[in-house]
């Protein structure tokens, strides 16, 4: 499209030909200029906020679950027993096929992430009533309601596999 090269062009020269006449409307000292100022500023901001933003992400990824303490010590629940628990309570279910379990910090307090992954024909109603009840006795189990957001996914392994059959 040569018009438009030819207008970036001549748009693009025109900006850097009347920079240093910008550049002298402003004059700081001899060799400084406001605008180089103002420059450098609006540079600070932007940082300043981008490290904002990035402070107020969530905490990422934990390794515990939870901890309580008492006059007797302690108690801390790691990651790998609560996805132990609760995939050996989904995959009993002859419906789902794995199940992956991850803890986030999401606003000072830690959270669940349950990955479950359906057979091919599974219902997707009875996928999610099986993680509602495994979660209700991780509840029960913890003594304290965390937050779990249920994922159901499907994939390559759910493609490749055949439907059970009820006999």
């Amino acid at each position: 499209m040569p018009d438009v090269a030819e207008a970036w062009t001549s748009t693009g020269a025109t900006a850097v030909n009347g920079l240093p006449a910008l550049l002298a409307s402003a004059p700081l000292t001899a060799d400084t200029s406001w605008w180089t100022i103002a420059a450098l500023a609006l540079v600070v901001v932007c940082v300043a906020l981008l490290i904002g933003w990035i402070a107020s992400q969530g905490g990422g990824r934990t390794s515990t679950v939870g901890r309580q303490g008492s006059a007797m010590g302690n108690t801390t629940v790691e990651t790998s027993l609560v996805a132990d628990a609760l995939r050996t309570a989904l995959e009993e279910n002859g419906q789902i096929l794995a199940v992956a379990v991850s803890s986030w910090r999401v606003r000072r307090q830690t959270g669940l992430r349950v990955r479950v992954q359906p057979r091919r024909g599974a219902s997707p109603g009875a996928v999610v009533a099986a993680a509602n009840e495994a979660i209700a006795g991780l509840d029960t189990l913890l003594g304290e309601r965390i937050p779990v957001l249920v994922s159901v996914q499907t994939g390559a392994r759910t493609r490749f596999t055949r439907t059970r059959r009820v006999d």
